[in-house]
């Protein structure tokens, strides 16, 4: 949705992708659509979901509640045309 609004407002203003300024989309739904192919961070939602679900299940297990485990997933990038 904002993806769109975005677009649309460089379109009102007559800015063109690549060539007056790049963008880069969050997430890659739906980008194959738009003209220019869009650069996106790729999200990993499926092993998001994976981690999430194990840490929960550990947690239930748990009887001490204090700890709080982080996890950080390395970023992709999908290079196309908008960049």
């Amino acid at each position: 949705m904002r993806t769109s609004i975005a677009l649309q407002y460089l379109k009102n203003n007559s800015l063109r992708i690549p060539d007056d300024i790049s963008f880069i989309g969050y997430e890659d739904t739906y980008t194959f659509l738009i003209d220019p192919l869009l650069t996106v961070r790729s999200e990993k939602a499926r092993e998001m979901g994976k981690i999430a679900t194990n840490l929960l299940l550990d947690r239930i297990k748990k009887k001490d509640k204090k700890d709080i485990e982080s996890v950080l997933l390395d970023l992709d990038f999908i290079i196309r045309e908008s960049c």
